[in-house]
This record gives structure tokens, sequence and C-alpha cells, in this order.
């Protein structure tokens, strides 16, 4: 059983290509016991250079509270 004591808070910026991904990442975390306490985005941004040669993409952060050991499963 979960220790609410034991859980830390945590910060996930995530780019992606385009909006319609950002759901399946939602629910990943929701199976991987994250609580998600506060979500900003996804808002479009451009890129400082081209990345997989795309020059925008759209941001999302997530800030969440979890047990340490799920963080490597998120990476």
């Amino acid at each position: 059983m979960e220790n609410e004591a034991e859980k830390r808070n945590y910060e996930l910026a995530v780019l992606l290509e385009n909006e319609t991904v950002e759901p399946a990442i939602a629910d990943f975390l929701t199976k991987n016991n994250v609580e998600v306490y506060q979500k900003d985005g996804p808002k479009p941004v451009n890129l400082a250079y081209p990345i997989r040669k795309h020059a925008s993409a759209a941001l999302v952060v997530y800030c969440f509270s979890a047990l340490p050991e799920i963080v490597p499963v998120i990476k």
C-alpha cells in the first residue's frame, strides 16, 4: 500500500509533435499511480532550432506527486 508521506513532487515538461498525443501521456501517468495536480498546456512554441526537422511543437508541463520508484518508469 502506498504511503502518502513517501510521495515527492516532480515536474515533467514534454514537447509534442502535435496536441493529439497529449491524452495518451495523461493516461500513461494515471496508470502508473501518478497524481497530477497541475497541467499547463498544450501550448504551441517555436523551437530555437529544428528537432527532427520540426520548427515548432506543443509544450505540456505536468506537476505531479509520485513515489520515487515511479520516476525511472516515466523516463
